[in-house]
Order: C-alpha cells, then sequence, then structure tokens
C-alpha cells in the first residue's frame, strides 16, 4: 500500500511540475488573437523568456493586400527555427511576434510567393525586427526572397578588408571593389577613405561600390576600413592612388570600356575578322539589362519585365538585322571577364561573329553586359556609332551630368537649333523631352536616381548619362 501511494504521489508531483510550461505556451501563442496570422515554432526561449542570456525580439510584419503569399522566419546559427510565421487570407493588415533569443548570429528570411515583394507594386508593405528599440533588420521591396544577419549579444569582429582595387575610372566617378576576411553581416559598416577623411560608407554584405562627383584629372589616395554595429573597427585595406580623368575623354566611353572593347577587337583581329564600333543605342540597351540584373537581384538574359536582347534593342530604336548579347557575373575587369566568355563557346561565338559590326558595352557593379549588331540600313546605324580614332569629343557635349539638391538644368553645347532630346529612366521610361532652348534644358521633378539623355541632332543620335541626387 505505501508502494501504491508514494508512485500515485509521484505522479501527480510530475503533472503539476509540467502545467506552468503548457499555459506559457497557450497564453504566448493566443497573445492578441494573432493564432490565424503566425505559427510559433516550440523553443526552449519561448517556453522560458527568463532566460538569462534571453534578449526579447520584435517581429513586425505590415502586409500588402495579398497577405497570403508571405511568410517568415528567424533561423539561428545552425539553420535551426526559432520563429516563423505566415500571413492568411483573413489576416489583420500587420503582426508583431515576439521571441527571446540568447547571444548568437540569426538569419531573418522572408518570402514573397508571387514574387513582388510585399513594398510597393500592391501596397506598401514592410517588416522590421528590432532590439530595444534598435531595427536589427529592415525592408519590404524584394523578388521572392530577402535574407538579413542579424546579432544578438556580443557582435562578431569587422571583417579586414584588402585587395583594394579601382575601376570604370572616369572624369567624375569610379567604381571600387575589395575583398574581406572574416564574416560580413548586414550590420558590417564599410567606410571608403581619401587620405584621412571618410568620404563614402556603405553597409550590408557589398564589397564593390561608385564614387560618384569626382573632381576631373584629381589624384584621390584611397582605403577602406570595416567596421561592426558596436563600432569596432578593422585594419586599413591596402592603399591605391587614382587619379580621374579629364572632362569628355572618350567621347564618355569609360575607360574600362574602351579596354573591354579593345580586346574584343584584338581578338576579332587574330582571326581576321573587322573591328567592331560602338554603338550608343547598343549601349543604352546594354546599360539598361546591366541595371535590371543588379536592382533586381537576377542573371539571366530574360529581364525582369519579360524583355529578350532583341526587345531592349528595339526600345532604343535601333534597326537590327542580326543581335545577340553577351552577360556574365562577378568578374573584377575586363581582362577577366573578356577571358571568361573567350572560354565558353558560345559567348567566344558573338566576340568573333564576322557578320555582327557594332557593338554596346556596360558594367553595373558586378554585372557585365555586351549587345552585338549589324544594323538593317548602313545609314541608321553609323549615324549612331562612335569610331574610337575619328570622335571628336567636344563637338557635343552635356554638362553637369551630376544634378545635386535643387539644381535641375544642364547645358548642352555644340547642337543646333532643332535638337531634341529624351530622358529615360532605366526601366525605359519617358521622364521628360522636348527641344534644347537657348543652350539648356530644365528638368524639374526628377527624383534621385540615374537617367539617360537621349539627343537627336541632325539625324544623330547621342546618349548621355545623368545621374540626379
Amino acid at each position: 500500500m505505501k508502494k501504491i501511494i508514494l508512485i500515485l504521489f509521484a505522479w501527480v508531483s510530475l503533472a503539476y511540475s509540467y502545467s506552468p510550461k503548457i499555459n506559457t505556451l497557450e497564453r504566448f501563442s493566443n497573445t492578441g488573437g494573432e493564432n490565424n496570422v503566425s505559427e510559433i515554432i516550440n523553443n526552449s526561449n519561448i517556453l522560458n523568456p527568463l532566460s538569462v542570456n534571453c534578449s526579447e525580439v520584435i517581429v513586425d510584419i505590415v502586409f500588402d493586400r495579398y497577405r497570403s503569399e508571405t511568410s517568415w522566419k528567424i533561423e539561428n546559427g545552425s539553420g535551426q527555427i526559432m520563429l516563423s510565421g505566415r500571413g492568411t487570407s483573413n489576416s489583420p493588415s500587420s503582426v508583431s511576434q515576439n521571441v527571446c533569443l540568447e547571444n548568437g548570429n540569426y538569419t531573418f528570411v522572408i518570402d514573397d510567393t508571387y514574387g513582388d515583394g510585399i513594398c510597393c507594386r500592391y501596397g506598401e508593405g514592410s517588416y522590421t525586427v528590432s532590439l530595444n528599440g534598435t531595427v536589427l533588420a529592415s525592408g519590404g521591396s524584394f523578388r521572392y526572397s530577402e535574407s538579413k544577419v542579424f546579432t544578438i549579444g556580443q557582435a562578431l569582429p569587422p571583417p579586414n578588408p584588402f585587395n583594394l582595387t579601382a575601376s570604370d575610372i572616369k572624369a567624375n566617378s569610379m567604381r571600387l571593389s575589395w575583398e574581406a576576411q572574416g564574416e560580413i553581416t548586414n550590420q558590417t559598416t564599410f567606410d571608403i577613405y581619401n587620405n584621412n577623411e571618410i568620404i563614402k560608407s556603405i553597409e550590408g554584405i557589398e564589397t564593390t561600390t561608385s564614387l560618384t562627383g569626382l573632381v576631373p584629372e584629381t589624384s584621390y589616395n584611397l582605403s577602406v576600413r570595416a567596421k561592426n554595429i558596436q563600432g569596432d573597427l578593422s585594419e586599413f585595406s591596402n592603399s591605391i592612388t587614382v587619379s580621374t580623368l579629364a572632362d569628355n575623354n572618350g567621347g564618355g566611353v569609360s575607360q574600362e570600356m574602351q579596354e573591354l572593347l579593345s580586346l574584343v577587337n584584338q581578338a576579332r583581329e587574330a582571326e581576321g575578322v573587322h573591328p567592331l564600333t560602338i554603338n550608343t543605342k547598343l549601349t543604352a540597351a546594354a546599360e539598361f539589362h546591366a541595371n535590371d540584373m543588379n536592382n533586381n537581384g537576377f542573371f539571366s538574359h530574360t529581364g525582369s519585365n519579360g524583355s529578350s536582347v532583341s526587345d531592349r534593342v528595339n526600345d532604343q530604336g535601333y534597326s537590327w538585322r542580326r543581335v545577340a548579347e553577351n552577360i556574365a557575373k562577378g568578374q573584377r575587369n575586363p581582362q577577366e571577364v573578356h577571358d571568361a566568355w573567350m572560354n565558353s563557346s558560345g559567348h567566344r561565338r558573338n566576340i568573333l561573329n564576322s557578320g555582327y559590326t557594332e557593338i554596346g558595352l556596360a558594367r553595373v557593379a558586378s554585372y557585365w553586359v555586351q549587345v552585338f549588331a549589324a544594323p538593317s540600313g548602313a545609314a541608321s546605324s553609323r549615324s549612331n556609332a562612335i569610331v574610337m580614332e575619328q570622335f571628336e569629343p567636344k563637338q557635343f557635349d552635356m554638362y553637369p551630368n551630376l544634378l545635386q539638391g535643387d539644381q535641375n538644368k544642364i547645358t548642352v553645347v555644340g547642337h543646333d537649333g532643332n535638337t531634341a532630346y529624351q530622358v529615360y529612366s532605366l526601366t525605359g521610361m519617358i521622364m521628360s523631352q522636348g527641344k534644347v532652348e537657348n543652350g539648356t534644358v530644365e528638368l524639374n521633378d526628377l527624383s534621385s536616381g540615374i537617367y539617360l539623355v537621349k539627343f537627336v541632332m541632325n539625324q544623330k543620335v547621342i546618349t548621355k548619362r545623368l545621374v540626379k541626387k
């Protein structure tokens, strides 16, 4: 009888000891009536929110109009899901979840099944991951998925940048690239220095950036230094000295693209094939696609709007008999990308094809594009071709090519009284058009971004790049 009593007492005690955890989970899951919005994944931190090393992280989601397309999760460094949620058609317009996380590195992942993020086409959706009022990750404009890494507790030491190089050097801009030893997170900041002065800072995992607004024919002594979210600093990278070009150098064709054209024509010459000339319309088509891939995070000959290379060339008003495209991603300089293309049979075939006479070249961040074509009529093509040896850049120019603040006026030199212009966004939308009056063009209400300005003069088309900050 004593044994029976002892067993019964132990069973009651065991049942009683587990009941608080069950109640805690039920209360947490039902808070705010959000059970129909998201699913909370069981883990020890949720069951015991008073853990000594536990920090409460809050996830706020604002949905667009299609809430059931959106799902999200937080994973720890081992890939274990610490929290997850999914919208439903009956969800409220927003949801807030909290989860207690121990010190460590975590990744917030948000998905949209339709591939248009949660902002801004079908509503101004957004997400925020925060800790004690500090935003760890935020966003809303992405395609199918976006991941953000954040740290709880002691931050990772900043990575050490090295192998800093400069490319695409122009009169007013250049591109910098570097490597980094150590882990890079979304909270990593890279400061770019000219001598001892920080001239630009970028946050996140990118190790490339463009410097704009530089002074022509000026030397810059550049280096890079990283810092983490706590402000800890890395060592400086190697220092490089780079001089910007004179204004109008190469008729608007960057030194980098001239080098790539030279490599293409050297390869063609070795095969007994005539050289290619740069065409501004083909270059505009190449720049459009390079920007599209970079801005929307994909790598394909099919554009984000479903366009093909022939569509993009048609959109620039180029009449062609044949057209082709080479794309690449990740190469650091013209020699690397040229070698990669020449070692691929299909890309090599385009480069050496005697049926093409003109080319457009572009690089945006790590994306490279070549567009090859043969015009349907010699007259329509040659009027837009830049022959490097014969081009006289001072005959026509536009300045400034960088508008800042309230600036809205550009000056055009070397034009005639019938010169017309069109300003295109990088998505191909016409933002402004008209005739050049008294040598100036006023561009009111132009938002920040990169634009292409097309001038039509004496049946010739000249395309210039314009940046508004």
